[in-house]
């Protein structure tokens, strides 16, 4: 994320983007870190976050602790506009057009059927 007008990094939201982008709850992480989703959710509220918890949130995500210390809206741009994004949805295109076609040969098929 941005930095804040202390020109800080916010670990904690930092960590909340990279967790939502990889599909990860945060009872996922709490339950590893043995603690509460709730004390976990006050941690993502923090600006400042200690390099031994960094690392081993980073540990649990299966990240480098880096990209927590780096992360920055760019990296969420990229990400939604990024290939990944797009050939999955392109593959879902090209899915549903597959099974378009296949049920206007079935069809074609019946018909023919029919008709002799």
């Amino acid at each position: 994320m941005k930095p804040n007008f202390s020109g800080k990094i916010h670990f904690g939201h930092n960590i909340r983007c990279l967790r939502y982008i990889l599909g990860i709850k945060q009872n996922t992480i709490a339950d590893a870190m043995d603690t509460t989703q709730q004390n976990f959710s006050i941690l993502e509220q923090k600006a400042d976050i200690d390099n031994v918890l960094l690392e081993k949130i980073a540990s649990i995500m299966k990240i480098p602790v880096d990209v927590i210390r780096n992360f920055s809206e760019d990296d969420v741009i990229n990400f939604i506009s990024g290939k990944n994004l797009i050939t999955s949805v392109l593959q879902r295109i090209i899915r549903q057009k597959k099974s378009l076609i296949y049920w206007k040969n079935v069809c074609k098929i019946k018909t023919m059927k029919s008709l002799c």
